[in-house]
């Protein structure tokens, strides 16, 4: 199945659903950064979380989301914005636990030992800039549970929110998706908890697998929802590029730039989010610290 993002409507029970397959999302992410099974998964789960909240905001501007682990794994970032455009990093990159026993690889991977005990931050951009800001504990280290706990705790909806990043046997991503359920005002909270049941405990893995088609997984996973809008494109896709690098350096003080332009060697910058590497030239620094002392007058 293709990486794609459908919401929809339980009308009956009042329900909002947003379903979304994110394994050449996961893929590249995994690709990017060179990451182990835990990171792999932990990464992968908050991807599709941050872009199933993305994609069903209504509005526009981007949804950043942080955990902030006192775990092995550290930080989790992911972002996305309206459109799906998706990108993260983990600062463990490289952690290997848990190795995923072959004959269980279709299996929920437990990672909350990586992660928990920490805590969830959301930051959402509106797109004249403003933003605000929320946090929560995390529930139990395992990114979608987490996710789920915070927007209970945040927004006092119940909700529902279930990702899964399934490996090969050689660790590389296998599928990925994920499914966000919001309840709307006098919701049928039984048909919420029932839909929560399919989808929790490794069964939206169970799902993936075994799903064909997305018709086929939307009706296993929500069998009286009705497709509300067309599909929507869920992409990995990093914003950085050296116009940006060369504005983060304008930011620096003219000290800093100084001490940097003295040395007259060009300057590195690596992207968090894909790894793309960027040489800044001593002449580039030197022009933007001669701009600030012209600008001081």
């Amino acid at each position: 199945m293709r990486d794609v993002c459908v919401l929809a409507s339980d009308k009956r029970a009042r329900l909002e659903i947003a379903v979304a397959v994110t394994t050449e999302v996961c893929r590249e992410a995994q690709r990017a950064h060179s990451s182990g099974t835990t990171s792999t998964i932990g990464l992968g789960r908050l991807l599709t979380a941050t872009g199933l909240m993305a994609l069903t905001s209504r509005r526009l501007g981007t949804t950043s989301v942080q955990i902030l682990s006192r775990g092995r794994i550290g930080q989790l970032f992911a972002d996305s914005t309206e459109s799906g455009e998706v990108r993260g990093y983990s600062r463990r990159p490289e952690l290997m636990y848990p190795i995923i026993p072959k004959e269980r690889r279709l299996e929920r991977a437990s990672i909350g030992a990586m992660v928990a005990p920490g805590r969830v931050s959301v930051v959402r951009s509106n797109a004249a800039g403003e933003y605000g800001q929320s946090a929560a504990p995390m529930a139990n280290g395992e990114i979608d549970r987490d996710v789920e706990a915070f927007i209970a705790q945040s927004e006092q909806i119940p909700a529902v929110v279930a990702c899964e990043t399934l490996l090969e046997a050689d660790g590389t991503v296998m599928v990925a998706g994920g499914v966000f359920v919001r309840a709307m005002p006098d919701s049928e909270l039984d048909a919420l908890y029932a839909l929560r049941d399919r989808v929790i405990d490794g069964r939206l893995a169970e799902l993936l697998v075994s799903s064909e088609d997305f018709p086929t997984l939307l009706s296993r996973i929500a069998p009286d929802a009705e497709i509300v809008e067309e599909e929507k494109r869920i992409v990995w896709k990093c914003r950085c590029s050296l116009e940006r690098v060369l504005g983060a350096i304008e930011l620096l003080g003219v000290q800093d730039l100084a001490e940097i332009a003295d040395k007259k060697e060009p300057t590195g910058v690596d992207c968090d989010f894909c790894r793309t590497h960027y040489e800044v030239t001593a002449e580039q620094v030197m022009a933007i610290f001669e701009s600030k002392i012209q600008a001081r007058g």
